[in-house]
């Protein structure tokens, strides 16, 4: 039960900045007529790039630092980020700046996770331990996009953001101090950077090209509505208030 929760909260607190930017930034900042919905789609498309760079982050994950530090510090990174996104303004070079480099840690976040859950969840755990991952992303998704999107109709934006940064502190780094300590069998990888890159480069010949095709189609999919849906609701009509509450 203790895996559980720790994976569920270390995954809440992931799905937090994603949707964050993905959702509440991109409404705030094309309803308020900041960015036309085309350059708010392109811009979510850039930011995500670090999402497709994770094979290539993994072993840096693996080799520097130790996961646990990973883990650690990559929340103060996107906490930073959208605490700093009031201060920034209308400056979409600098909003950019700051929206990749919180993807970016977001994605380093992601990879040490996945690895603490395969270094200490024994076989009859896997399923267990992926579905309170599974509900822990998607309540993080929910806070961090439907629930700060609400809030930005009855709070001041730089309330929204200070309160979403917050969130991400205290999921990111509080709890999972909290619970990692108690689970001494975690394992960090002990493998040189040029190692780490072998085994990547070994591993990767045995994935079968079809499914390599089918994944990045998969993701493509699910990306394709992300920098559209909120503005098609606004030019539908649907005022700020109502497209929060739905």
């Amino acid at each position: 039960m203790k895996k559980k929760l720790l994976f569920g909260i270390l995954y809440f607190g992931q799905g937090i900045p994603g949707a964050f930017l993905a959702s509440a930034l991109a409404s705030h900042l094309v309803l308020t007529g900041q960015v036309s919905r085309e350059t708010m789609a392109g811009f979510l498309a850039v930011i995500l790039i670090p999402w497709s760079l994770k094979l290539f982050l993994a072993p840096l994950a693996d080799v520097f630092w130790g996961y646990r530090k990973w883990i650690f510090t990559m929340p103060l990174i996107m906490a930073a980020c959208v605490l700093a996104i009031p201060n920034i303004g209308g400056n979409m070079d600098l909003l950019f700046l700051a929206a990749f480099l919180c993807n970016m840690a977001q994605a380093m976040y992601d990879i040490s996770v996945d690895a603490i859950a395969v270094s200490v969840c024994k076989e009859e755990e896997t399923s267990s331990c992926q579905a309170a991952m599974r509900v822990g992303e998607f309540l993080g998704k929910f806070v961090g996009g439907a629930f700060m999107i609400y809030l930005t109709t009855i709070l001041p934006w730089e309330v929204t953001c200070s309160i979403a940064g917050i969130v991400i502190l205290v999921s990111g780094t509080l709890f999972p101090w909290i619970f990692l300590r108690g689970i001494p069998e975690l394992h960090e990888a002990t493998a040189g950077i040029r190692e780490a890159f072998k085994n990547l480069l070994s591993a990767a010949k045995k994935i079968p090209i079809p499914a390599i095709f089918l994944a990045l189609c998969a993701n493509i999919c699910m990306g394709l509505p992300s920098g559209s849906y909120m503005p098609w609701l606004a030019a539908a009509g649907f005022g700020e208030g109502q497209v929060a509450l739905a």
